[in-house]
């Protein structure tokens, strides 16, 4: 038996969008999936029987993803950096700290995203890689346990198996002629199998045009009728120490403006979610079976809290309908990362959320609890709606 706990999840951004890199930033994740969804078109003719189904043919192919995972703060660049931007700058604090800064940006940056299935050490997996894969939610969250984010992703295309087109013989410098190759890399490994051999190769070359790889010592031949095919070996995972938050590292500040809601007194805020958002569409073309682009249309945010009601302060702010900036600061001051003093910190600076939603609901024998969701604006005099900026020790997430 395969247990899900021997999987993993490997990112790393790509240089030319829809080009796969082979990941090499192992993600930790509570739960999750990367896949295909294959549409089947039924024809239903007039065909002298009452069965309705009698012709398939293979249509869309939608590849698409969602995982949820704890806040860390050694890893949630790579997140932010898809949904928003990675920063072209970034600060070198010079204690061994460095300081991002995530803004909205008119495209957005694509990632390669590996998912290890199975048991990776033995024969029971299967390894799905996502090339030309962009965030199009990203959503931070927590109640009275963890911090916690949750992205979903939508891609060009995905990896999982290529059929052989044509016969291979063992040899050196084997050409394997391949249904397809996209998402594959020369610096991967791959499983040869049909019904009577298997081995694990090193790609020598490759040709997206040709749609071939080169293996430089194949030791078995491989067959079309005995189901000849290529799928991708296993990364070997390396992962570093999790560095997470907690429920009571996050502080809430309202004011007329970021820089006033930065110095304000923090408010308590229970049961609170932030939601980043592209709105991605998908296109289809005559070129793929999957999406031929994947872009974003408008981008939003929304901010959606509840809080122990004491006075009528939120719903003043709902009847007014005013502009109020929001400061999230998750911060874990019980830790000192670099040479000085500075703490592991993610800050998201909102700078005009507007409530949409306000409750007050009444229960039996309930305490009142202020329900209240927002919508984050452009502010023209920011040049931005909503940005996050991350404190850690990583000096470039685009690496």
């Amino acid at each position: 038996m395969a247990s899900t706990r021997s999987g993993y999840l490997a990112v790393i951004k790509e240089a030319t969008p829809g080009t796969a890199i082979q990941p090499t930033h192992f993600i930790h994740y509570k739960d999750g999936d990367l896949g295909a969804n294959l549409e089947v078109i039924i024809s239903k003719p007039i065909q002298a029987t009452r069965w309705g189904a009698i012709t398939a043919t293979a249509g869309k192919k939608d590849t698409s993803g969602a995982f949820n995972m704890e806040l860390d703060w050694l890893e949630a660049g790579y997140w932010f950096g898809s949904a928003l931007k990675f920063p072209t700058s970034i600060t070198n604090n010079g204690d061994g700290t460095f300081t991002h800064q995530f803004d909205t940006d008119d495209e957005i940056e694509a990632l390669t995203v590996e998912q290890g299935k199975g048991d990776i050490t033995g024969s029971a997996f299967e390894i799905n890689r996502a090339f030309g894969a962009y965030v199009d939610t990203l959503e931070l969250s927590a109640s009275d346990s963890l911090v916690m984010m949750n992205i979903t992703l939508k891609s060009i295309g995905i990896f999982q198996r290529a059929r052989m087109l044509t016969d291979s013989g063992a040899g050196a410098s084997v050409i394997v002629s391949l249904e397809d190759v996209e998402g594959l890399t020369t610096a991967d490994s791959v499983i040869i199998t049909d019904d009577s051999n298997t081995e694990t190769d090193p790609i020598s070359a490759l040709s997206a045009t040709n749609n071939t790889v080169t293996i430089a010592t194949l030791d078995n031949s491989y067959t079309v009728a005995a189901g000849g095919r290529v799928e991708l070996a296993p990364l070997t995972p390396s992962y570093s120490v999790q560095k997470l938050f907690s429920f009571d590292m996050v502080s809430f500040r309202f004011g007329d403006t970021v820089a006033a809601a930065t110095s304000a007194t923090a408010e308590n805020v229970e049961d609170w979610t932030f939601t980043y958002g592209n709105n991605i569409e998908e296109r289809y073309g005559s070129l793929r079976k999957t999406p031929s682009v994947v872009a974003p249309k408008s981008a939003s945010s929304q901010l959606k809290f509840k809080r122990y009601f004491e006075n009528r302060t939120d719903r003043d702010r709902y009847l007014n309908t005013t502009r109020k900036a929001v400061v999230i600061n998750i911060k874990d001051e019980n830790t000192i990362i670099g040479s000085g003093s500075r703490n592991p910190e993610i800050i998201v600076e909102i700078s005009d959320l507007r409530y949409t939603a306000y409750e007050l609901p009444t229960g039996e024998d309930e305490l009142y609890v202020a329900e209240v969701e927002g919508e984050c604006f452009f502010d023209a005099t920011d040049a931005k709606a909503t940005s996050i900026k991350l404190v850690t020790t990583i000096a470039d997430f685009a690496a």
